[in-house]
């Protein structure tokens, strides 16, 4: 089929012009870019489209070119992803939203539940991905690299902090306060939203890291150490549990349920207060 969109701001919800079977150009509701811009575009017999394999063809019917050249069709929207290192995924409360990372490569978003999919940004080693429960505020982290975030719902993304082992972060609801993880480093918290980053706690192999969905109450694992919790927004954190090759961890809404799991024939360890004793 045919692509809807030529650039990658051409997949965000919104309105984009096309020639009606009158030969107007008429402004209609979604995702997809501009046919027309007047109706003396609805007048050609012919118009350049990029196909589903990226390629710049000639097609019947009135429209504005969307492409000179297969050049012209790279970073599309795709609908079949084809086989990736796929990392991580994020998404929305809704599910509207949604966010894929990759190893070696793009950064991917879906606004459409994730039945169509766009590259954004660029190659890199992409890790862990978070996101606020409307999706707007999104920050991905890379190995040997910087955080990235961004502000417009995964369309444009902006390079923050320094490059570090970085693997894991997770934000509050409403993207406000933000943690990550880096490998033989310290733990670093944001409280505007990404932007800037402070240094807390002691170098560690941070792994994963989960908060509560105001932000207050926060749990992150070290490979081979404890658990280390914080309830004052990830100012100060208390080791908990026994050292063990901690992997992952996730909390509830309210952070009172914590669960968390160890590699190497580990176990899945419970906590039902805040994180503070584990079963």
């Amino acid at each position: 089929g045919n692509s809807t969109c030529i650039d990658n701001n051409s997949c965000v919800f919104g309105t984009y012009n096309i020639c009606n079977i009158q030969k107007q150009c008429v402004s209609v509701v979604g995702p997809g870019t501009d046919q027309c811009q007047n109706a003396t575009d609805c007048l050609d017999n012919t118009h350049n489209e990029c196909n589903a394999q990226l390629q710049c063809v000639t097609v019947s019917g009135a429209g504005a070119n969307e492409c000179q050249a297969n050049g012209d069709c790279a970073n599309q929207c795709t609908n079949s992803l084809g086989n990736k290192n796929w990392r991580r995924v994020a998404m929305s409360s809704s599910g509207q939203y949604q966010t894929a990372t990759t190893n070696s490569d793009q950064l991917y978003a879906s606004v459409d539940y994730g039945i169509t999919w766009t590259a954004r940004d660029s190659a890199r080693l992409w890790h862990g991905v978070a996101m606020s429960s409307n999706g707007e505020y999104q920050t991905a982290v890379t190995e040997s690299g910087k955080i990235y975030t961004s502000g417009n719902y995964g369309v444009t993304w902006t390079a923050r902090d320094s490059v570090r082992f970085w693997i894991g972060v997770d934000m509050s609801s409403d993207g406000k306060y933000q943690t990550a993880t880096a490998g033989g480093e310290k733990i670093y918290t944001s409280s505007d939203y990404g932007v800037t980053w402070t240094a807390r706690d002691s170098v560690r192999d941070w792994t994963r890291v989960a908060m509560s969905s105001d932000g207050r109450y926060q749990s992150a694992t070290v490979m081979t150490g404890q658990i280390y919790t914080s309830g004052d927004y990830g100012a100060t954190w208390t080791a908990r549990d026994s050292n063990r090759p901690w992997y992952d961890i996730d909390m509830s809404n309210d952070g009172s349920i914590q669960t968390a799991v160890a590699t190497s024939n580990g176990r899945v360890y419970t906590s039902t207060d805040y994180g503070v004793t584990w079963t």
